[in-house]
Parts: C-alpha cells; sequence; structure tokens
C-alpha cells in the first residue's frame, strides 16, 4: 500500500519522531562531571589525556558527519538514524563494563560516530520534509528538544556519579529511547524523499522525482562554520574544566558540578 505523503506529514506522530533525533544530540558532554575522578582512576596519565576522553568523539563525530550522506544515499536515512543510536548506545556504556583507557578511548570515538550519523539526520529530516513556516518552527523546536534532553542526561548522571564515574556512563541506554521513536514514527519511504523535488498526486502518493539539485557552499558558509568552531571552543573547555575547578578548588562535588 503506497504511502499517503500529504496525510502523513501533517501526522503529529512524524514530528515527534523527526524531533526525537534531536532529544540527545548533546549526549556527549553528560559524562564531563567525571573528569576529576578519571584523573584519579588513571593517575598515570597526564590530566590532558584523561580530558581527551571526553572530547575524543568530535574525531569520530567529524568522521561521520562527512560520510553520513554517502551511507544515507546507499542505504536510506532511517536505517542509517537506527544505525546512529545503535552504535552510540553501544559504545557509549562500554565505560561502565571496561573502566580501562584504551578501551574508553576507542569506544568514545565511535560513540562520536554513531551520535554524528543520526544529529546530521535531524536536520536533512525537517530540511526535506518541510518547507516554509513550519520548517522554521521545527528548527526552532529541535534546538528546544535538544536542551531539555540536556537537562534530562545531566541530571541523571548527577545521580549516577554519585555512585561512582564508571555508572556515569549508563545514561547512555537512554538512547535507545529516540531509536525506538525513529523506528516507530518515521516511514522508510522518506529515506529519499524531498519536499523541493517530488511529484505528488492528488491523492497524496509520490509518483516521480526529479533530479535533486547540487549543493554547493560558497564563503559565507565556511565563515559560518568557522565562527562556529571557535564558540564550540570556548564552550567546549568550560564544560570540560569545570568539574575540575569545582572539585579541585574545594567548590563542591562532581555532581554538583555536573548539575551546575
Amino acid at each position: 500500500m503506497a504511502l499517503d505523503v500529504g496525510k502523513a506529514l501533517k501526522s503529529k506522530t512524524l514530528v515527534v519522531g523527526v524531533l526525537s533525533m534531536s532529544l540527545l544530540m548533546s549526549a556527549s558532554n553528560a559524562v564531563s562531571g567525571t573528569i576529576p575522578a578519571m584523573k584519579e582512576a588513571f593517575s598515570d596519565y597526564s590530566t590532558a589525556n584523561v580530558e581527551l576522553l571526553t572530547t575524543v568523539p568530535t574525531i569520530g563525530s567529524m568522521v561521520g558527519t562527512a560520510l553520513t550522506g554517502l551511507f544515507a544515499n546507499a542505504i536510506g536515512r532511517k536505517k542509517i538514524a537506527m544505525a546512529g543510536f545503535l552504535i552510540s548506545a553501544v559504545t557509549g556504556v562500554i565505560p561502565a563494563f571496561f573502566p580501562y583507557y584504551w578501551p574508553i578511548l576507542i569506544s568514545r570515538m565511535f560513540f562520536g560516530f554513531g551520535s554524528a550519523l543520526f544529529v546530521t539526520l535531524s536536520v536533512s529530516y525537517i530540511t526535506d520534509l518541510y518547507d516554509g513556516d513550519m520548517q522554521r518552527k521545527l528548527l526552532g523546536w529541535r534546538q528546544a528538544v535538544g536542551n531539555l534532553g540536556d537537562v534530562v542526561l545531566l541530571f541523571v548522571a548527577s545521580l549516577l556519579i554519585t555512585i561512582n564515574w564508571q555508572s556515569t556512563y549508563l545514561i547512555f541506554f537512554l538512547l535507545f529511547v529516540p531509536m525506538v521513536l525513529v523506528g516507530m514514527f518515521i516511514p522508510k519511504e522518506f529515506d529519499n524523499f524531498s519536499i523541493r523535488s517530488a511529484l505528488v498526486d492528488d491523492e497524496g502518493h509520490v509518483v516521480d522525482k526529479s533530479a535533486s539539485q547540487k549543493q554547493t557552499t560558497n564563503w559565507q558558509v565556511l565563515w559560518l562554520a568557522f565562527i562556529f568552531l571557535v564558540v564550540s571552543m570556548i564552550y567546549n573547555v568550560m564544560s570540560i574544566k569545570l568539574a575540575s575547578y569545582v572539585v579541585d578548588e574545594g567548590i563542591g562535588s562532581a555532581s554538583l558540578a555536573t548539575l551546575i
């Protein structure tokens, strides 16, 4: 049975599925509060190497972001998004069960790779399925949902860290929640759908699709990317150093730093 595109695009469940992809898009930062405890656990390593455990997902994210489009075109967006959640969930909890430096370093890199897959698609789904006011509204909601996810993750992390630093990584089991929502609410028929190029008949069914326009990147986009790079560097320095500062100066515990 053909998908009724017009009806599907107006479905609230589709909106829930699309926005759920952004619920935990900043999940990697939720474990920054474990740095003081990990510095003690890995005393043979320098502070910079310990802090690397929280920042190394960025390397995986860069690779994942570059490859997401290729994977999505070859396999389909939905499968790639689901794979991203699965990879991040599995590799994200590895430090809880294997609290050793190198397994954590490698797993965190793969965690970043998996995260990039669904975070990148969380934007493309919105821009390809919606246009006009609805598109702009959902892009705003995407950020709000991401902020809500950050609050929940950090609150749960502040509770888990009181047990031990390894337990904090169990929060990544929560990635299975958006994975289930995407699986339930986003039809696979939207894998290659673009509202700008799709031809839809009077009954709302896709009957053909014109060739997608080739996208280009101009210097303004590169300039904005550079500015965002600088902003991200400053933000990450604060999140990485905060927990150590709070604990080392005797201001409070790692749990308090995570809440802050």
